[in-house]
């Protein structure tokens, strides 16, 4: 008994301690790598601070997961000006991608025992002197890749309006935009700045000039990714065009409006028709009765002769 009242009154002396030495002493930390509401672009990320703390307080750096799950962290790195760094995973390579997470760093008495690796917490988070909470958004980047699938390179068109289908794999920041020049015309015109879905799968319409009857139009589509700010409209000269951080270009041929034959007139085709018809064989019935009273009057002298 007199043991176990001499570990309280050690204890309740210990707290006091640290009661008064947190007093006299500032607790602050602060998580100033990522910023809040910023966008990190892989799952691994450093995490980085300032801390101010009196002795017998510990500091950890938790990580909520989008399923709200907290993971305390394996312990921070602090030097001796009170800078403090770690890494942490969002997720992983294959997981988490496109998701919001809470990361906080506290000073707390309460000792976790973190390990070498991310442990949950079933319970929540401990009771915190001081603490630091930023929320951000992981948007991997990716292999900026575009390219037009439709309609193929030389291709024959018609116009003047044409649908273009393609691929694109994009990052915050960067657009999509579509290109057309004729052969004889001097600038290309950006004609479109379709959105590229998470699919990647994209489309847009583009104008072309309408087609006349008697002159082959060749024109040139070009598709690129740009960080510039660009809209429809546009015009560059071809030297001043942007190349794009990666582009891809179809070339097309419109070929001349091939145009109906006139439209015929048949009531009066086969009122001509018969008529032609009756005339011919009008004439026919003449020659035919003319010949033919030739004959018989040729026939009756022959028989008086007799």
């Amino acid at each position: 008994m007199g043991k176990a009242f001499r570990r309280a009154i050690f204890f309740a002396a210990a707290l006091l301690l640290i009661s008064l030495t947190a007093a006299a002493t500032p607790m602050t930390v602060r998580i100033n790598q990522p910023t809040h509401n910023g966008v990190v672009t892989h799952f691994d990320i450093l995490v980085s601070g300032t801390v101010e703390t009196p002795p017998g307080l510990n500091l950890y750096v938790f990580v909520q997961s989008p399923q709200n799950v907290w993971l305390v962290q394996p312990p921070p790195r602090i030097d001796g000006n009170g800078r403090w760094s770690l890494r942490v995973k969002l997720g992983n390579d294959k997981d988490g991608n496109n998701q919001l997470y809470t990361i906080v760093a506290m000073l707390t008495p309460v000792n976790l025992a973190p390990g070498p690796e991310p442990r949950p917490l079933p319970a929540g988070l401990p009771r915190a002197l001081a603490q630091n909470t930023v929320r951000v958004k992981r948007d991997d980047l990716k292999t900026l890749t575009v390219r037009i699938q439709q309609p193929a390179n030389g291709a024959t068109v018609a116009g003047p309006t044409l649908e273009v289908r393609g691929l694109a794999a994009t990052n915050a920041g960067v657009g999509l935009y579509l290109a057309v020049k004729a052969a004889n015309d001097e600038e290309w015109v950006i004609q479109a700045a379709p959105e590229v879905p998470p699919s990647g799968q994209w489309q847009a319409v583009i104008k072309l000039a309408e087609p006349d009857d008697k002159h082959v139009t060749r024109y040139k589509v070009r598709a690129f990714l740009d960080k510039a700010a660009l809209k429809a409209g546009d015009r560059f000269k071809p030297e001043a065009l942007p190349p794009g951080l990666v582009s891809s270009e179809v070339e097309l041929v419109q070929q001349p409006e091939s145009k109906p034959p006139p439209q015929q007139n048949f009531f009066w085709q086969t009122w001509l028709l018969g008529l032609t018809a009756a005339i011919i064989s009008g004439l026919v019935v003449r020659m035919l009765g003319y010949f033919g009273e030739e004959h018989l009057r040729r026939w009756r002298g022959r028989q008086r002769d007799e």
